[in-house]
């Protein structure tokens, strides 16, 4: 596919501010919003999700800043996000989620948003460029 989305950039005085991952999996929304939990979280069968996003920029922006590459795991799900700066006007956003079956003990639950809140931060982080190499 190709999606021309003008307008979806935050823009302010020669600099774009895009939103990284605009397919997030929002998984702390799912499952981290609560302080505590009564039952134990039961995660179903095996599941792997692939998004691959290729940003351009607008004419005469150049790619200033990505978000750090972050691998991550807790129990039986992992979250791979990795960011690529393909020339300067553009760049590459692949998210990969892989579930297995497992259970998360209510006993875990802080670990679990923490590692959940992670998720959000990365989910949550901006693409950074700048109009004329930022000069």
């Amino acid at each position: 596919y190709s999606i021309s989305l003008p307008g979806f950039a935050q823009k302010t005085d020669g600099e774009l501010f895009v939103p990284a991952v605009i397919v997030p999996y929002s998984l702390y929304d799912s499952f981290g919003r609560s302080v505590s939990r009564e039952n134990d979280l039961y995660v179903g069968d095996y599941r792997e999700s692939v998004t691959k996003v290729l940003f351009r920029l607008p004419e005469g922006f150049e790619v200033k800043h990505i978000p750090e590459n972050t691998d991550i795991s807790f129990g039986g799900i992992r979250l791979r996000y990795a960011f690529s700066s393909d020339s300067k006007n553009s760049c590459t956003v692949t998210a990969r989620l892989s579930v297995r079956r497992c259970v998360l003990k209510k006993e875990e639950y802080a670990a679990i948003r923490k590692f959940l809140s992670r998720s959000a931060l990365v989910e949550g982080s901006y693409i950074c460029a700048s109009a004329g190499g930022g000069k």
